[in-house]
């Protein structure tokens, strides 16, 4: 099989079932910047007089990852007195009690989300009485969900005989955008915007646990799951291996997995009697992709045995030792030989792709023309794991050819800062912007607090 074929199937088995569930935040620092030419995938209103051409395969790229842990969720000091040297260790070590790891873990479910949209190539240009858009761009979008219990089992799995895990979920998506957008002005005060997409599916996973139940019996678990999940990758087959474990793709080939629509829906709105004041509102990704897919729900409830996590509790700084990505590694290959499947007939799935609502108010200041705040509300809906955050940004504008903003956002598990600088030049645009800044790692470049990030780098040709 060539190597890229393995890696796309490693990467998708992964989301399916060896995850750790995401919140996620498009990267929103730039919605009020004026030189960010490609803010109009927030609002297709923002659209109006920004007439571009990007490079293709270099216009625009935003990725996501956030999530409601960090490595200190999971990694803890231990005493290298007592450990040969080692100064780290897993949740699962000895040294690490308990009453640490549960008050460090939490009562919530662990989630995490992870976006990435990818512009190949965008046009923008005058006519209809508007401004029209062009668009081809790559999306996933991957979300899972996993349950508290199920890391209070792995660290002490003899609290109980018995567990029940309920909210296992993951899911993915994978398809090529085609968009077509217009905007333009309904009055001096009133603009709006609009676009539709072609959905092209390429790869779609979903798992959900209905029943996961593990039972002690001498000294193994036995285990009785319903188990329902669904995948397609291009024109292939997903085979199984003997123990109902995702093994290898057979017969990969180019094709679709399905055909999908949708469209994004946008408006702007300037006060007349509060001069500088502007409101804006959003609603992108109101659609679905229908997949043709490799079906895995049992025809009954499945029984097998499991062996439990194994020890795989130290990590170190320590030349020659087995690091912390080798440990988790080894937690991720345990936890799929929990997870059996067995196929079933294919099926056609229509499943929604996560929608976006923005709700914004920006205002000039009166005594500075080339500064401006604004308030930002951001929910995604029909997700998997479904978030919100409301941002404050401060906007300058000194220079025509130089833009910043600084932010602040409290959302769904944490408060983060963000920033975002623009270059808008003649013949040559580039924007990089995050909302959530990582200020603190270990040293081995792990986020110790939180995993949550994001970032956009754009680059354009303004045909102005």
């Amino acid at each position: 099989m060539p190597i890229i074929y393995k890696k796309t199937l490693a990467v998708t088995l992964m989301l399916i079932s060896s995850s750790i569930a995401i919140y996620a935040q498009y990267v929103q620092n730039n919605y009020f910047m004026e030189t960010a030419i490609m803010r109009h995938q927030s609002n297709p209103a923002f659209l109006l007089d920004d007439r571009y051409i990007t490079i293709p395969f270099l216009g625009n790229i935003q990725a996501n990852i956030s999530g409601n842990f960090g490595a200190s969720t999971f990694i803890f000091n231990i005493n290298p007195a007592t450990n040969n040297g080692y100064k780290w260790g897993t949740f699962m070590h000895p040294d690490v009690s308990n009453e640490t790891f549960y008050d460090k873990l939490g009562k919530s479910d662990v989630r995490a989300f992870t976006m990435i949209n990818y512009n190949v190539f965008s046009i923008s240009f005058n006519s209809f009485h508007g401004t029209n858009v062009i668009e081809l761009n790559v999306r996933s979008n991957a979300a899972s969900n996993f349950p508290n219990e199920l890391f209070r089992f792995a660290k002490d799995p003899t609290a109980k005989t018995e567990y029940n895990f309920v909210g296992l979920k993951a899911s993915a998506q994978a398809y090529t955008e085609l968009a077509l957008g217009h905007a333009h002005h309904i009055n001096k005060n009133l603009t709006v915007g609009a676009k539709i997409k072609l959905l092209l599916g390429v790869a779609y996973a979903n798992m959900d646990v209905e029943k996961l139940q593990l039972k002690m019996a001498e000294d193994e678990w036995a285990v009785k799951g319903r188990i329902n999940a669904s995948a397609a990758i291009l024109n292939s087959h997903i085979a199984l291996d003997q123990n109902g474990h995702f093994s290898a793709i057979e017969n990969m080939k180019a094709g679709l997995t399905g055909l999908g629509l949708a469209i994004d829906l946008g408006a702007t709105y300037k006060l007349s009697h509060v001069k500088g004041l502007e409101f804006s509102l959003a609603l992108n990704d109101i659609g679905y992709i229908r997949n043709k897919v490799q079906n895995f729900k049992p025809n009954k409830d499945l029984d097998w045995t499991f062996n439990g996590f194994k020890n795989a509790y130290v990590a170190s700084d320590k030349e020659n030792s087995q690091d912390v990505g080798a440990e988790f590694k080894q937690l991720g290959e345990d936890f799929k030989d929990l997870l059996r499947f067995q196929e079933t007939p294919e099926k056609r799935i229509t499943a929604a792709i996560p929608m976006t609502l923005n709700v914004g108010a920006e205002y000039v200041m009166p005594f500075y023309k080339k500064m401006s705040i604004g308030l930002l509300h951001t929910k995604r809906i029909n997700d998997l794991a479904e978030w919100h955050s409301t941002m404050f940004t401060t906007r300058v504008h000194p220079v025509k050819e130089l833009e910043a903003a600084l932010s602040t956002s409290v959302g769904t598990s944490h408060t983060c800062l963000g920033a975002a600088i623009s270059l808008y030049c003649p013949g040559f645009s580039l924007i990089l912007s995050s909302d959530q800044l990582l200020t603190k790692f270990s040293k081995q470049y792990i986020p110790i607090n939180n995993v949550s990030t994001n970032v956009t780098l754009g680059m354009g040709i303004p045909l102005k």
